[in-house]
């Protein structure tokens, strides 16, 4: 016999699971905030990778941020937090092996995939459907739980002060003033980038004719080396600076105090528009990484896609097989004049 599932009106605790990357994971924050409108008593917890917990004990909507171990085993998590439903977010069936094993009642996810067994109510959205955007299919999660339909709004980040006084105190130090823009030189792994030449290019027209302008240079792990390359490029020392050392929410500062932010399509975008900070970024005209699924989510978001009479820049050559997916077909005049409209 089929065991009676719990009713949702007796849902107290909700575990929302997303393990994956940043951009995801804020992209999935509007899931959070719909089911505190819906049930503003019920206690809600967020799985994630232990370098995006900082962001995630921020959000108010969340009542507790819980970290996957290295190993990925989550059932003591499970055993001592006991959630009454786990939304799998991030359909990882792995994670669902060891909540349907903890015996947790209701585990919501995706209805077509191969393991699509091991969930109690299914979601049978599928994130390839042309249009869409990722933090919609987030929000049809929980047509399992409640009657729709949900509103797409983004939580707040509040101001952390001691990160924002970190973030002024490493713009001080490299002679960053307090308008600044900054260029993020690099994309998500699995898109073609935008070429450091092209970037240089962006970067002195943007200082040209404007004094009172400076630019930083963000970079992660592992990417010091195409930053400074960069920034030898634009040469303009006085006023270009590298800042890639600040703690993860001396980042989401630097961000929020920022005119704009640029880059291919990014963690970062994504982080930016969470703070409101205006964001120009470079996306494929074409999916699944295109920005109908894709884009950031904010009021002051452009996103910029290969047009159709945009040819390679001289002397490249590309590989792929659809034109429209090649990020340096974008010019760099339409990038610089984004950017221009929302900084002034």
């Amino acid at each position: 016999m089929f065991r009676k599932l719990t009713p949702t009106a007796e849902i107290n605790t909700i575990m929302i699971a997303r393990t994956d990357e940043l951009g995801d994971v804020i992209l999935t924050l509007p899931l959070a905030r719909a089911i505190k409108e819906r049930r503003p008593d019920l206690e809600l917890s967020f799985l994630v990778r232990p370098y995006i917990s900082h962001l995630v004990d921020r959000i108010p909507e969340i009542d507790r941020t819980v970290t996957l171990p290295a190993n990925g085993k989550i059932r003591s998590i499970l055993k001592e937090r006991r959630p009454d439903a786990i939304i799998f977010a991030h359909a990882d069936p792995k994670l669902a092996m060891q909540a349907a094993r903890s015996k947790i009642d209701v585990r919501i996810g995706p209805g077509y995939r191969l393991f699509s067994s091991l969930f109690t109510r299914w979601v049978y959205d599928r994130r390839s459907r042309f249009g869409s955007h990722e933090a919609e299919f987030e929000l049809n999660m929980l047509e399992p739980l409640f009657d729709g339909p949900f509103d797409l709004q983004m939580p707040e980040l509040p101001v952390m002060e001691e990160a924002a006084e970190e973030a002024r105190a490493h713009r001080a130090k490299v002679g960053i003033g307090d308008t600044y823009v900054i260029v993020h030189p690099i994309g998500r792994p699995d898109i073609p980038g935008y070429p450091l030449s092209r970037w240089a290019e962006v970067g002195r027209a943007l200082l040209d004719g404007r004094d009172d302008i400076s630019l930083v240079i963000t970079s992660g792990n592992g990417e010091r080396d195409r930053a400074t390359e960069l920034l030898n490029s634009i040469d303009r020392p006085d006023r270009t600076a590298i800042i890639d050392t600040l703690s993860p929410n001396g980042v989401s500062e630097l961000l929020r105090d920022a005119a704009c932010f640029v880059s291919s399509a990014s963690d970062g975008a994504h982080l930016a528009a969470l703070v409101r900070t205006p964001v120009v970024a470079l996306y494929p005209g074409a999916p699944p990484n295109w920005p109908q699924r894709r884009r950031p989510l904010g009021d002051s978001v452009t996103t910029l896609v290969p047009e159709r009479n945009e040819q390679l820049p001289a002397g490249e050559t590309a590989h792929a097989q659809n034109p429209e997916v090649i990020l340096s077909r974008i010019g760099v005049e339409r990038i610089v004049d984004e950017v221009r409209k929302v900084v002034g």
